[in-house]
């Protein structure tokens, strides 16, 4: 939990420096449903399933229908379930106390010497984790709900880095943006960055 919170600590003290702060609404699809309505009854019936499934191995059918949704392509705002952009396929790879990772399958842009980017997207769960965020950082960040990141994958080398990131509060709007690439860095075994590695380099 500790180099968690330092870790996120470290990315939004880069984000302040020498992000932007969002002045625009953002796209328009992430505050409105964005999906074939029978798709989307299929899609919730099979997650209902799940969870029904996942309750009667005294796991939390809740959060196996929340965590079934979101590996499907939806995310919840102002309390209701809504569709992603057209072309993002966002597929659980990683999970703590304090947020669900997921990465857009079709993002993934292969480079020179086994290298890959991809797109990541982290829905913050902790509602005491984000008390001390803002309590950090500022009340800027009071609504935040998720992060974006451009991640640079070097397969190789097991290395891995940030190119860019964005925050958003819970209605998809824009708090702040950065573009600054970080050092590549080996993903370390059993954590965030080692998960991503399999999933992109398989």
């Amino acid at each position: 939990m500790k180099f968690l919170s330092v870790k996120l600590g470290a990315i939004l003290i880069g984000l302040i420096i020498f992000g932007y702060v969002g002045c625009s609404r953002g796209p328009r699809y992430w505050t409105k449903a964005d999906y074939d309505p029978d798709i989307y009854r299929r899609d919730e019936s099979f997650c209902q399933q799940q969870g029904k499934r996942g309750a009667n191995k005294s796991l939390d059918a809740k959060e196996i229908y929340r965590e079934c949704m979101y590996a499907l392509g939806y995310f919840r705002t102002k309390g209701k379930w809504a569709g992603v952009k057209v072309g993002e396929v966002w597929r659980h790879y990683f999970s703590n106390g304090d947020y669900l990772a997921y990465y857009d399958a079709w993002s993934i842009i292969p480079l020179p010497k086994d290298v890959f980017t991809v797109w990541v997207r982290w829905n913050l769960r902790s509602k005491r984790f984000m008390r001390e965020f803002v309590r950090e950082h500022g009340n800027k960040f009071e609504n935040l709900s998720y992060i974006k990141q451009s991640v640079e994958v070097n397969c190789l080398e097991n290395k891995i880095r940030s190119l860019s990131m964005a925050t958003y509060d819970n209605e998809g709007i824009l708090i702040l943006s950065s573009y600054s690439p970080w050092k590549l860095s080996l993903s370390i075994p059993k954590l965030e960055s080692d998960s991503l590695c399999k999933k992109v380099c398989k």
